[in-house]
């Protein structure tokens, strides 16, 4: 196997992908590197194979691309995958693509979507999103946490203040 041409891993994973699909993720997973990628990601789109795509993105190092096939297709969505991908990704728009997807689907797991994604994010274009989607609250966690890592931004300010209104909590509200 390994002087074998990438030509025969290449065709059949061409082949897994249109007579055994379920035996295409193996495949990908032990020869990623001895792959013509770009051949199969066209098969794995015309076979609707979307878990098999966002992994042959990722290991094709277009985190941008991975990211949104696991954002548009509910069966390649992988959490820790999407996290991973998001980190990598050349953009800063993917990652609020995500948190607005993360606000959609999977509200429980934003928490731990914005700490892998803190560094990467304008804040106050996060805290805009977190306004028009109205799911301000979702966001205390992130907020609280940007605020403590120094950055006295008057967005942040001004969200976690309207928070704590919302809560009846005077003696959280903050110095804006």
């Amino acid at each position: 196997l390994e002087r074998a041409h990438m030509g025969v891993f290449t065709e059949l994973g061409l082949l897994y992908a249109s007579h055994r699909p379920q035996k295409l993720s193996e495949h990908l997973k032990l020869f990623s590197k001895k792959l013509n990628i770009p051949r199969l990601l066209r098969a794995c789109e015309q076979h609707a194979l979307w878990a098999e795509l966002a992994y042959l993105y990722g290991a094709y190092d277009e985190h941008d691309n991975a990211a949104a096939v696991m954002m548009a297709h509910p069966a390649a969505w992988e959490h820790t995958a999407l996290k991973d991908s998001l980190v990598r990704a050349s953009g800063s728009e993917v990652v609020f693509k995500a948190i607005a997807f993360y606000l959609d689907s999977h509200p429980a797991l934003l928490h731990d979507l914005m700490r892998c994604c803190e560094g990467r994010l304008d804040h106050a274009r996060a805290v805009l999103l977190f306004r028009k989607s109205g799911k301000l609250f979702l966001a205390k966690e992130y907020l609280l946490g940007v605020q403590k890592s120094g950055a006295n931004l008057h967005e942040v300010n001004e969200a976690l203040n309207d928070l704590y209104q919302d809560e009846e909590g005077e003696e959280g509200l903050l110095v804006v």
